[in-house]
């Protein structure tokens, strides 16, 4: 119980603090923010940790099937797509309106999709 609480709060401090380097970064425009975060985040971190935690990451890709593969890549290509439309309305809306709504959004749709295609 103790393992579970401390991670939830660990979390939600991470989660809520995860546009704080945006700060220290106003001098910059929003878009070359949003790039030096997607870089890191959606095609850097990735690979490494991979590669650095799955053992024989390279020959594991060649053993999947091409349709899981051309499968994960249009889905992270989505989400690629949906940071970046997030991160517009980060600008346009506001950061406080916009994470509640996708987390809400994304929450909601998780929840819901398992529902239906696991117990229809």
């Amino acid at each position: 119980m103790g393992f579970g609480i401390c991670a939830v709060l660990l979390g939600g401090a991470l989660q809520g603090s995860v546009f704080l380097p945006m700060k220290f970064t106003e001098r910059w425009q929003w878009e070359n923010i949003w790039a030096c975060f997607s870089i890191v985040a959606y095609l850097f971190s990735p690979w490494v940790l991979a590669c650095l935690l799955v053992p024989h990451f390279p020959q594991m890709l060649w053993d999947v099937a091409p349709h899981a593969l051309i499968a994960t890549m249009l889905f992270g290509a989505g989400m690629g797509c949906g940071a970046l439309m997030m991160g517009l309305a980060y600008r346009y809306v506001g950061m406080a309106i916009v994470f509640a709504i996708v987390l809400g959004i994304s929450s909601s749709i998780g929840t819901l999709v398992h529902l239906i295609v696991l117990a229809p």
